[in-house]
């Protein structure tokens, strides 16, 4: 591109951009506010420095790709007319050769007429030749993808750039305009492209266009470039540089004639479809099925006439849409048409607005307007596309005017003295604006108000001459271009004074819409709200007012002497809505005032609906009133918060209104209003419903007293619903006393409640237990079930063992109310066992003493309980028989018990009563009593010759003996067994006596301790003399016991104090060797004894005593084997004792 920046041979410009290549321009005449900042100009006319290689013939922008056609150059250096594509988004240039011969000397050469492209070319001028084909116009689609160039012969030229197609990819001038063979011949002046295909569409073809011709003539083709055709992997580009490709005008069919004498070129021609199916023609290639049908319309102009063509289009395939059946009407019936005065300057052009496809792409959605320049002016309107089915007449183009040209003043004229024309040459229509080229200028009119907004003059050198102005409305670019130059028009927030031209029509609301500052909206609603007042519209006033910022007290004045109470309300509840949140005390204050208008509102309704004689007016009234209700509840919904709920009951409350009282305090949870309010209507059910939806336990302990009285068991199902409830606080409801109807009913319901505590919530407080039992008690009832049922279920204090009643005011409260039964119950829950069986007895109730006598032996089996059951039944055996005087029911009454015997009660009997009922009875018993001696004789037999038995074991377990051999060690020293005194046992352990006794003390306890000492003192004791007449101590006793005469006596002494200083002491006092003597009988035998006789020294203990002492010590020591019978017992035991060494 650096190569074409700049002007002629001026240095070349830096390449930053094609939209960065622009000088200056001027602000548009929109005057501003002082206070408003300056910002850009909504219009800037701005020249592109790029060179043209031979004068401009015509130029095209669409999708941001720029189409520049050359007219070429004439001798001495030819050059054939030249496509310019410039992607702009790429900043790439490509140079496309026209296979038409160069221009000749005459046309190419200057100086030229000011403006050619004005001319009619198709007549040559004086010294051309005729039969040279020239360039006549160029014709872009919306996606710049397809270009038709037509000439004034009728050879026609087309050219397909792909999709993603760049210039590097397939090199500058190696693409030629192909030509199009079944149009040969006809001169297109316009071509209506097809608008159901998307700009991204992949696919190289056209699909159904029109074409129109300068002969008044619709065509209808489609045309696909075969070197571009879709093939697997991508796009086949030409394989040969320079290879010229077929371009394929596929299908090519006359659709309609203009009328004979209305016949003229076609110089706009566009079609649009809508409705039906989405599209005809998908993305894929894929047509539309037979038969699917969208309605069409055609807009064709010509110098001096539009025509509107609207009908249905039935699709055959995807390239035929069925034109022809859609053309085929208007052959008797005449389109819609305008005609008006026209020049060689008319042209039509549209505006539509971008859009986004399904995918993202940038597109244009349909037109939303139009304009046609002809003679005396632009011819404006908007389209409309209706839903209905179209019918003969039918037009898209709705509101249309005529606007006149802006005045120009006098005539003026060029600096070669040619008058200028008035008119414009050329026209770009935007979303509010016209802009119109003329000779000399380019000027903006607003198309709202048709005032002139801008007006730029062209820099334009002697002999050069506007051609044209165009438009991409993809991306909202505007060109301006004469034979050697090229202006970008850059328009910018074109609709930022709109707002103010809608405010002086009037239209508020699209003026709202165009207003983007606070003040612009603030200044269009107060406009609005003025408007409204001025026409009685007090509502939309009001609520005008409301979103602007005219004074509150204003607005408020001027509702209030209108007296429009129902307009100042909408203003009120709109400016509320729009108040901060932080604004408190002003948002309570409008609250409540629109609180005390909608009551006002409804009283009002309601005194019109009563004062109204006829009935369907008093019925609208009514309804008026409801839907004001309704209106109001929604009010306090929204705005409870800023409401204060004291004065908002107040007013309520004053003007009567229950049903809102009721909505509001539910709405701020004010439940004990709403309870106060149905009870004293005596509404129990709504009541006991409100009461079930709120939370609060206080409001239950309040209203339980009133609602217990008059709905007890709904009262209770309620209570039972909520489990957290104090039942301690609901008993002065729930045990209140009354004499009215319904209390039994209420009595039962309290009951079931507090049965429900104490069993189902496990209620432990002694106060409900005792109210239970007073209700059972105090019950009109006598049945006494229900309180023994709950007497028996009752649980006890795990604490105290005894019921969570008071027992003592069960007991009173019984006896009050005569409830015997209970009374025995309690008697024996006491453990007064006695007064139990006497009160029951006292009532006659021998089944009830029995049953309680029993009882009596739950409570223990030691022999003072069994005598205590046994008085008890002794109890009932005396009623039985005294009171009774019933001898045979005493005689079934001992056949209950075996506590009793027929000899317990004959005390009872009277001292002459004839046995003869109970004979059989005593005979029983005296027989009984003979067979239990006999078992006791039996029984003693037994013992007797099993005490024989034991003692004949006893005396062979001494003469048992064991073979030992002649080495045998003792398992505690190890030392050979037989070297002195030893003890084998039956588990062939053996042991030296003296290590038997050292191993046995060290696990016997302290008690066996204690015993074997004992048995020492008192075997030392038995054999000491009468008198120390010898020196000579006893052998066995003297080292251990008796080192004088007088040791025994205090060896006592010193087993006491041994037994304090614990068990060690204990064993340090047994002396293996003593032990040893004492137990193999050495003491007092063979010549010691009769040395001892001849001597005359006695012994205090007879020599039985001393033995049987023996005999009990030996079995202490040899019980057991030490290592069989303690060796569990010593696991425990260290093996390395304290004091010991390893």
């Amino acid at each position: 591109m650096d190569q074409y920046v700049g002007r002629g041979s001026a240095q070349a410009l830096p390449n930053v951009g094609f939209d960065k290549l622009i000088d200056g321009g001027r602000n548009a005449q929109y005057e501003l506010r002082p206070t408003e900042p300056q910002v850009e100009p909504i219009f800037s006319l701005g020249n592109v420095q790029f060179s043209l290689p031979s004068p401009l013939f015509a130029l095209q922008c669409q999708s941001n790709i720029l189409y520049l056609l050359t007219l070429g150059s004439p001798s001495p250096s030819p050059k054939p007319p030249t496509l310019i594509r410039i992607d702009l988004s790429a900043s790439g240039v490509e140079n496309i050769d026209i296979p038409l011969p160069p221009p000749s000397g005459i046309y190419g050469s200057p100086p030229r007429s000011p403006n050619p492209r004005r001319q009619s070319i198709i007549q040559p001028r004086d010294g051309e030749d005729k039969n040279v084909s020239k360039l006549y116009k160029m014709h872009v689609d919306p996606s710049g993808r397809h270009v038709l160039i037509s000439t004034t012969l009728g050879d026609n030229f087309y050219l397909y750039t792909p999709l993603g197609y760049n210039v590097s990819s397939a090199g500058a001038s190696t693409r030629k305009m192909k030509p199009l063979s079944k149009s040969r011949g006809l001169v297109i002046s316009s071509v209506g492209w097809n608008p159901l295909v998307a700009p991204s569409s992949a696919n190289p073809s056209t699909y159904s266009i029109l074409l129109g011709t300068t002969t008044g003539q619709i065509f209808e083709s489609t045309f696909i470039d075969s070197e571009y055709v879709p093939q697997e992997g991508g796009f086949a580009f030409p394989s040969l540089p320079g290879q010229q490709g077929r371009a394929i005008d596929k299908y090519h069919k006359l659709l309609f004639s203009l009328p004979a004498n209305e016949r003229q070129s076609v110089v706009g021609l566009r079609w649009e479809s809508w409705g039906g199916r989405e599209s005809l023609v998908s993305l894929s290639g894929t047509g539309a099925g037979s038969g699917s049908g969208r309605k069409a319309a055609v807009l064709c102009c010509t110098r001096s006439r539009m025509y509107q063509f609207v009908g249905v289009l039935t699709a055959s395939s995807k390239e035929e849409l069925g034109w022809d059946g859609f053309f085929a009407k208007f052959e008797n019936v005449s389109p819609k048409s305008l005609e008006l005065p026209g020049d060689v300057s008319s042209s039509l052009h549209f505006f539509s607005p971008p859009a986004l496809s399904k995918r993202g792409d940038s597109m244009l959605a349909p037109p939303k307007s139009m304009a046609w320049l002809v003679e005396p002016g632009v011819y404006y309107g908007t389209l409309g596309y209706p839903s209905s089915a179209p019918v003969a007449g039918d037009g898209i183009v709705d509101s249309g005017q005529l606007v006149p040209y802006p005045s120009t003043g006098p005539a003026r004229m060029t600096s070669q003295g040619r008058v200028l024309p008035r008119n414009p040459i050329g026209l770009a229509l935007t979303e509010f604006h016209f802009v119109l080229l003329y000779e000399d200028k380019v000027v903006a009119v607003n198309n709202l108000d048709n005032k002139v907004v801008w007006e730029k003059e062209l820099d334009l050198k002697g002999n050069e001459s506007p051609l044209g102005i165009t438009a991409d409305h993809t991306k909202r670019l505007y060109w301006v271009y004469t034979s050697d130059s090229i202006f970008e028009l850059k328009i910018v927030n074109e609709d930022r004074n709109v707002w103010k031209i809608l405010l002086e029509k009037g239209n508020f609301d699209t003026a709202l819409k165009y207003a983007k500052s606070t003040q612009q909206r603030d200044a269009v609603l107060t406009s609005q709200g003025d408007s409204f007042f001025n026409a009685a519209k007090y509502i939309p006033a009001a609520q005008a007012y409301a979103k602007s910022s005219k004074p509150f007290e204003e607005v408020v004045l001027k509702l209030v002497e209108k007296d429009e109470r129902d307009a100042l309300r909408y203003y009120l509840m709109s400016k509320l809505e729009r108040l901060s949140k932080k604004a408190r005390t002003q948002r309570i204050m409008l609250a409540t005032w629109l609180v005390e208008m909608y009551l006002a509102k409804i009283n009002q309704l309601e005194d019109f609906a009563a004062s109204e004689s006829s009935s369907e007016d008093a019925e609208n009234f009514h309804a008026e009133k409801a839907v004001m209700e309704e209106d109001m509840k929604q009010f306090l919904d929204t705005y409870k918060d800023n409401l204060d709920v004291r004065t908002t009951f107040d007013l309520i409350t004053n003007h009567g209104r229950d049903d809102i009282l009721l909505h509001f305090a539910t709405l701020v949870g004010d439940w004990e209003r709403i309870i106060t309010y149905w009870v004293r209507k005596q509404n129990w059910t709504k009541a006991l419903d409100t009461l079930n939806r709120q939370d609060d336990d206080e409001l239950f302990y309040r209203f339980s007293p009133a609602l217990i009285r008059a709905a007890p068991k709904q009262t209770v199902d309620i209570l039972q619903r909520h489990p957290n409830l104090d039942v301690r606080r609901l008993l002065p409801a729930l045990v209140q006393p009354s004499r009215h109807a319904g209390t039994t009913d209420r009595q039962e319901q309290v009951i079931r409640y507090l049965m429900f505590s104490i069993l189902q919530l496990h209620n432990t407080d002694p106060a409900v237990h005792n109210a239970l039992l007073t209700l059972f008690a105090t019950s009109p009832s006598q049945d006494e079930t229900p309180l023994l049922r709950f007497l028996a279920a009752s649980s006890d204090d795990p604490d105290t063992g005894r019921p969570y009643y008071d027992l003592d005011y069960a007991l009173r409260t019984c006896k009050a109310n005569n409830r015997i039964q209970s009374c025995v119950d309690i008697y024996a829950k006491m453990g007064l066992w006695e007064s139990s069986v006497d009160l029951a007895l006292e009532k006659g109730d021998v089944e009830l003493a029995i049953t309680n006598a029993d009882k009596a032996s739950e409570e223990g089996v030691d022999g003072a309980q069994e005598g205590l059951r046994k008085r008890l039944w002794l109890k009932v055996a005396r009623y039985v028989v005294v009171e009774k005087q019933d001898i045979k029911m005493a005689m079934k009454f001992l056949e209950s018990t075996d506590l009793l015997k027929i000899e317990d009660i004959l005390p009872f009997f009277p001292d002459f009563v004839v046995i003869d009922e109970f004979k059989d009875d005593i005979c029983n018993a005296l027989e009984g009593y003979a067979g239990r001696i006999d078992r006791l004789k039996e029984e003693m037999n037994d013992a007797t010759r099993s005490a024989e038995a034991i003692k004949a074991d006893i005396a062979d377990l001494r003469t048992r003996f064991v073979v030992l051999d002649e080495g045998e060690k003792c398992s505690s020293c190890g030392k050979g067994l037989l070297t002195r005194q030893f003890y084998v046992f039956p588990c062939q352990h053996g042991f030296h006596a003296d290590c038997l006794v050292e191993e046995v003390t060290q696990h016997l306890s302290p008690s066996i301790l204690r015993r074997i000492i004992d048995l020492q003192n008192r075997i030392a004791l038995e054999t000491e003399p009468p008198a120390p007449s010898s020196q000579r101590a006893p052998a066995a006793i003297t080292p251990a016991f008796a080192p004088n005469p007088g040791m025994a006596a205090n060896l006592p002494k010193q087993f006491a104090a041994v037994g304090v200083r614990g068990l060690d002491e204990l064993r340090r006092l047994v002396v293996p060797d003593a032990l040893v003597g004492i137990i193999t009988g050495d003491l007092l035998t063979g010549t010691r004894r009769r040395e001892d006789e001849k001597e005359g020294i006695g012994r205090r203990g007879s020599i039985e005593v001393i033995e049987k002492l023996r005999m009990e010590l030996d079995d202490l020591i040899a019980a057991s084997c030490v290592l069989c019978d303690t060796s569990l017992a010593s696991l425990d035991r260290p093996f390395v004792a304290d004091g010991e060494t390893m």
